[in-house]
């Protein structure tokens, strides 16, 4: 009698430790089912939001297609040719991330030289297209670039900071970008303390700087690279 029960419990418990083993069986090949499909689904949200980030960074890029950043012109409301003037051996470091450039200047034994002195920016009084033009004709050359070079609007980017040149970005006009271009051709500004530069959106300032060890490695082995 004592046998005959013992049985039907372990009869009755194993029937029921098998029904939950099946319960749970079935609630983990639906979990499983579901995690695949959201899977499916953040793999389909990653495709698309990849895709309207390159959407977004190639409206950036038509954006700044005419545009050119002009470095190390002093920040201040004077636009005289003076502020123009050779100030010694003066090298520009310019941060893309920041958006900052930074004007260093070492003078020759028994000369005299100092660099732009920064005064505190103020937009209401800095006329950046002017001093863009005053960069064309006294730093590039271009005799009375008001009549061949149209500037549709110029302006700093980044805000003032004490001994640090922000770069004025200029938007172009028709062809008048490719004129620049090509009288940068004909100028070393390596011996000046301005540079000038395509401007880019961040992503793509990130991708460029990625790719330069790839060029330099290129051209180590003979071949023509450059980053376009």
């Amino acid at each position: 009698m004592v046998w005959t029960k013992i049985q039907q419990f372990i009869s009755t418990q194993y029937e029921s430790v098998s029904s939950s083993i099946n319960n749970s069986k079935d609630e983990l090949s639906e979990t499983n089912t579901e995690v695949k499909r959201l899977t499916s689904g953040n793999l389909e949200l990653n495709k698309v939001s990849n895709s309207l980030l390159d959407d977004i960074i190639d409206l950036k890029c038509h954006s700044m297609r005419d545009n050119l950043l002009f470095i190390g012109i002093p920040e201040s409301s004077e636009t005289s040719d003076g502020i123009f003037a050779n100030t010694g051996d003066q090298r520009v470091q310019y941060d893309a991330t920041s958006g900052t450039a930074e004007t260093t200047t070492s003078c020759t034994t028994g000369a005299t030289c100092s660099a732009p002195t920064l005064q505190q920016r103020n937009d209401t009084t800095e006329n950046c297209e002017q001093k863009v033009h005053t960069f064309l004709t006294k730093v590039l050359k271009i005799e009375e670039s008001r009549g061949k070079v149209r500037v549709d609007r110029a302006h700093r980017i980044g805000p003032y900071r004490a001994n640090r040149t922000t770069p004025t970005v200029a938007k172009f006009v028709d062809t008048s970008k490719l004129f620049v271009k090509d009288q940068l051709r004909s100028v070393n500004l390596r011996q000046t303390p301005y540079n000038v530069t395509d401007q880019y959106p961040h992503e793509v300032q990130q991708r460029r700087r990625d790719l330069i060890p790839v060029m330099i490695q290129a051209r180590k082995g003979g071949k023509r690279a450059s980053l376009v």
